[in-house]
């Protein structure tokens, strides 16, 4: 049974496309794919010059097609914009109407799942504009009923029901837990994130046997052991190592700086990031009291009054990737690859603020929402340091705390 109402963080209520202003267009530099329902509808549209024009336009996938990747939108090849845009603008929507539009188009930025009937209804920070309002919301993110979005051409990630998999009954359980410790700000952000990895150890230990009855009994275990566990609450028993966190994160961003970088934002980001760590006639004890320096005296005094911006960051992905039934990997794996996106933002930020000598709301933004851009959406870079982490015996919560914890 399908419900009419949604559920929606409230920053939802808040998001309007700002169009051509939008200084990072979700219309140029990446795959704009086309389902069949759209294709068929703009081979046949009525009228006879939009029919010639999406001809010359959409590009029919010749293999590996399926429904939902059927065709692709051509890009210009000096812009990299959409050739469907003019001044900037969606030509199909502004002259046909957004039911014209492709699934990609008419959903993005949104993230649409479908837990037991209900709509759950977030966004991306890979847009500019919901970056904005949904990290810059200094009271975190709260969650209220909104109206569904039920239109043929409204794509829906992922439909969970109580049987869809291990932990989809226990959904619910899990992800008001993850949140409740996330948004806890007794404790330091970071603290509160290996609180977290410390319940999806739990958890998954727990459950190895495929009874996941306990679940719930090992929920209430955990809140409880937050109240009274001295060791748990104490932040300094947690591990830390400098040289290791910058050597494996360090290693892995260069790399990847090395690499073809699409996303010009992001790009902008890791000049910054290098040009404030990196210096080719320093030796590696050197970049470690840069990096140590750029966190204690340029990161560390603008996050202690701005950590809700990364608390949004992680809720929100909790939220919009139903953690913890959103794949193949088991619970304490999914974990890492969130830590891990901490981990990377982390340290990105710490690069940057000894650049610019400091941080401020624009510069962070900018780099959450390329960042998410640039790696959301194609996570196998992600996939990559996690695949990483394990071959070599690094995806314990202790050596994770070694990535997320500064001394």
């Amino acid at each position: 049974m399908t419900e009419d109402y949604a559920l929606i963080p409230k920053y939802m209520e808040h998001f309007q496309c700002i169009g051509a202003e939008c200084e990072d267009t979700c219309c140029a530099l990446w795959h704009i794919s086309i389902d069949k329902r759209s294709y068929n509808k703009y081979m046949n549209v009525k009228d006879r010059a939009w029919r010639e024009r999406f001809k010359g336009n959409v590009t029919k996938i010749e293999t590996n097609a399926h429904d939902a990747h059927y065709a692709s939108m051509k890009l210009d090849g000096q812009t990299g914009g959409c050739t469907m845009l003019d001044n900037g603008l969606c030509s199909i929507q502004a002259n046909l109407g957004e039911d014209y539009l492709s699934p990609t188009c008419a959903t993005y930025p949104r993230k649409i799942n479908e837990v037991s009937g209900v709509q759950e209804i977030s966004a991306t920070p890979s847009c500019p504009e919901i970056a904005r309002i949904m990290l810059l919301e200094p009271n975190g993110i709260e969650f209220i009923q909104g109206k569904s979005l039920r239109k043929p051409n409204i794509y829906v990630n992922r439909k969970v029901s109580a049987n869809t998999g291990e932990f989809s009954s226990f959904l619910w359980d899990i992800r008001i837990a993850a949140i409740e410790i996330l948004q806890n700000r007794e404790f330091e952000l970071p603290h509160r994130l290996l609180l977290l990895g410390w319940l999806c150890d739990q958890i998954y230990e727990a459950t190895k046997n495929g009874d996941f009855s306990v679940v719930t009994d090992e929920i209430a275990k955990f809140k409880y052991q937050m109240e009274t566990n001295s060791e748990l609450r104490d932040y300094k028993v947690f591990p830390s190592n400098t040289e290791f966190q910058l050597t494996f994160l360090n290693k892995l961003i260069v790399n990847r700086a090395e690499q073809k970088i699409w996303n010009v934002r992001y790009r902008e980001c890791l000049d910054d990031y290098i040009n404030g760590l990196e210096n080719e006639h320093e030796d590696p004890e050197n970049i470690m009291k840069h990096y140590t320096q750029a966190y204690m005296e340029y990161y560390l005094p603008y996050i202690k009054d701005h950590e809700y911006i990364l608390e949004n960051y992680l809720v929100n992905t909790v939220y919009h990737t139903l953690f913890p039934v959103s794949g193949k990997l088991n619970i304490f794996e999914q974990f890492t690859m969130l830590a891990v996106n901490f981990s990377l933002i982390k340290m990105h930020l710490i690069g940057i603020a000894k650049y610019h000598e400091g941080l401020t709301d624009e510069i962070v933004v900018k780099l959450i929402q390329s960042f998410s851009k640039n790696y959301e959406h194609n996570n196998q870079f992600v996939k990559d340091v996690c695949a990483e982490l394990k071959k070599e015996n690094y995806d314990t919560i202790g050596h994770l705390s070694l990535l997320i914890k500064n001394e």
